[in-house]
């Protein structure tokens, strides 16, 4: 019988590091934990960017007219299941070990008929690990060579830096997003490379735009990010004019938006807006159907003046024509869930064994 990644973890480090099993838990099912690709992609918005708008505008989506067929061909989504497997103790430093399941998928849906299929060579998944910072690395590519001698299970190791502030559970679990995030941009990029991205060939990403990490931004030119939830209690505007985003986004009606906000990211300039997919009228919140909505200004006029508003409402309205059908009683977000994101995120998961063959592993 092969060993297990624990027993490998402890035949290389056994005079340094005391391994100590514990109750293997998915991180992902324990309430209150943190929405760590929330917290990563704040950023508050200030002015409006949106060319010759008003501050107190909302668009009306019902008139714009209706692409044919629709801008959005293919959605991604990137899913992470986490674990705490065991706990480590370092020189009188107690830190867990955090593993995890990865994985992106993209579906396209076909433009005449509207049915979905998954796009196979853009849908990839795998296991990893994070370790603490006692760990050298030398001792990270030790272990990755002893896996991959020992191990029928390819897993990738990862680092998660120390941070005296911070929870070390909540640090592996952002490393192990992190990796998450890189698979995504990895993703556009070999669509972008293989002409699959175009004007009218646009992808929707499950998420915020911000990934942490440096890439060309004109490859993005055709990629829409797509928020269910947000911080309603962050600033829109400056000055007199700021006010949180739940106050903004409560008084939308179905198919309205919100003007677009400018939101600078590194040195990036991205465009921020708001729009409702259901009336409140049907729901058990007020900001439920609701939908952030992310692009970058690629252009030297679209970071100068911003965006066009007729721009702006066709991919708006074309986002609402996604809405349906609903994933209702399948997800408690299904209010604000574009469907074939819902259908790109059941396939990852699909792809993803039980917790019970993955603690085994381990």
């Amino acid at each position: 019988m092969p060993p297990r990644i624990l027993e490998i973890l402890g035949s290389i480090s056994s005079d340094t590091i005391r391994v100590l099993p514990c109750e293997r838990l998915n991180l992902d099912r324990i309430e209150g934990l943190v929405d760590y690709s929330e917290l990563e992609s704040i950023n508050k918005p200030n002015q409006p960017f949106e060319v010759d708008v008003r501050t107190d505008w909302t668009g009306d989506l019902h008139s714009v007219p209706i692409p044919s067929p629709s801008l959005l061909r293919y959605f991604m989504d990137g899913s992470r299941r986490t674990y705490r497997i065991a706990d480590i103790i370092v020189k009188d430093h107690y830190y867990p070990l955090i593993a995890g399941q990865v994985g992106v998928a993209v579906v396209e849906r076909e433009p005449m008929s509207g049915r979905l299929h998954p796009l196979r060579q853009y849908c990839s998944s795998q296991t990893v690990l994070a370790i603490p910072p006692c760990f050298t690395e030398s001792d990270s590519k030790q272990l990755q060579a002893e896996i991959e001698r020992k191990s029928p299970y390819p897993v990738e190791v990862l680092r998660y830096k120390a941070e005296t502030d911070k929870d070390p559970v909540d640090l592996g679990v952002a490393r192990i997003m992190r990796e998450m995030a890189a698979n995504e941009v990895e993703t556009v990029i070999r669509m972008f490379s293989d002409q699959a991205l175009g004007n009218g060939r646009m992808l929707v990403v499950d998420g915020p735009l911000r990934f942490g990490q440096s890439f060309d931004v004109t490859q993005f030119r055709n990629v829409i990010g797509v928020s269910k939830t947000f911080l309603p209690s962050l600033k829109l505007g400056k000055g007199r004019g700021r006010q949180d985003v739940g106050a903004v986004t409560s008084q939308l009606g179905q198919a309205h938006r919100t003007c677009v906000y400018k939101s600078p990211h590194d040195d990036r300039v991205m465009g921020v807006w708001y729009v409702r997919l259901r009336s409140p009228s049907n729901l058990t919140g007020p900001l439920q159907g609701l939908i952030k909505v992310e692009i970058f200004a690629c252009d030297q006029q679209e970071r100068e003046y911003g965006f066009s508003p007729a721009r702006i409402d066709t991919l708006s309205r074309c986002l609402y024509e996604h809405r349906n059908v609903t994933p209702f009683g399948s997800d408690w977000r299904w209010a604000s869930h574009l469907y074939p994101v819902f259908a790109a995120e059941s396939y990852v998961k699909s792809r993803f064994v039980s917790d019970v063959v993955f603690k085994a592993m381990f």
